[in-house]
């Protein structure tokens, strides 16, 4: 099934979701990272989305949604809980990577009866709080003052769009390519990422990490065995949190399975979803 764009506000953000099904209330709700939009949940999908209900927002800030304000973790909580409320059925999945994956885990440690499961791949800042710690401290709001000066430069973009190729598995998909260059600088000023970055706050992520080990939900963990930014053995840190959690390591996938090895992850997500019989 081919997923669609919608656009809509809650409340006063307007939102931009890629869907399947949009006249139904969603099953599966996917959260994207960064440097990403909702797109890249574009093949999983269409694979899945038929058999499951699916809606993915660009996030706020750091999609090509509007920004929240304040861009806090607290403030992405309620963002969640409220596009849950209006578009998710009351049996629902949140799957997140990256950046999703970590307001998706720390969202499910004080609304964990409003979900039946949860997916992450990918993630590591929960599991590293010094690292939240030190991006709090940093003066990082002058990037975002200086970036709308590099993206006029060719030189700059053109070194932007090696980049992006080098942690995107996926060499022959420019529609991906052209989708995250939209992300970094013309739908999206990047200092709305940085703002939401640092709006992280680790004394609360430390109070999830401490709760979550009470959630009972079906948990699937799905880690690229090759990812150059998050180790795998991230992944075993992160399965020995959730007493319920199944672990699959993704060969020669990259950071963003989603897109290199697109069959497997749907093929994952489908196997958990059956065996765990938690949409039905």
């Amino acid at each position: 099934m081919e997923p669609i764009w919608t656009e809509r506000y809650i409340h006063d953000i307007w939102v931009r979701s890629l869907e399947t099904n949009p006249e139904k209330k969603a099953s599966l709700v996917f959260l994207h990272g960064i440097p990403a939009t909702s797109y890249i949940w574009h093949p999983i999908m269409s694979e899945i989305g038929g058999q499951y209900p699916s809606k993915a927002p660009d996030l706020p800030g750091i999609g090509r949604s509007d920004p929240i304000n304040p861009p806090t973790l607290s403030s992405y909580h309620y963002f969640i809980d409220r596009y849950l409320q209006i578009f998710a059925s009351e049996s629902v999945v949140l799957v997140g990577h990256d950046l999703g994956a970590l307001y998706a885990l720390t969202y499910a440690a004080w609304k964990r009866r409003r979900l039946s499961g949860l997916i992450l791949m990918d993630t590591t800042a929960f599991l590293h709080l010094d690292i939240l710690a030190s991006l709090g401290l940093l003066a990082w709001p002058i990037v975002g003052e200086l970036y709308p000066h590099f993206i006029s430069n060719p030189r700059y973009m053109s070194l932007l769009r090696k980049y992006i190729r080098s942690i995107y598995p996926v060499q022959t998909d420019e529609l991906v390519i052209r989708d995250v260059i939209s992300n970094y600088s013309r739908l999206l000023p990047w200092q709305h990422i940085v703002k939401s970055i640092r709006g992280i706050d680790p004394i609360r992520c430390l109070i999830a990490r401490r709760l979550v080990w009470k959630l009972n939900l079906p948990v699937l963990i799905l880690w690229a065995a090759d990812d150059p930014y998050f180790p795998a053995t991230d992944a075993y840190k992160l399965k020995a949190l959730f007493p319920n959690s199944k672990l699959k390591l993704i060969d020669e996938g990259g950071h963003f399975l989603m897109l290199s090895k697109s069959m497997e992850v749907a093929d994952a997500i489908s196997d958990f979803l059956q065996e765990t019989d938690i949409l039905t």
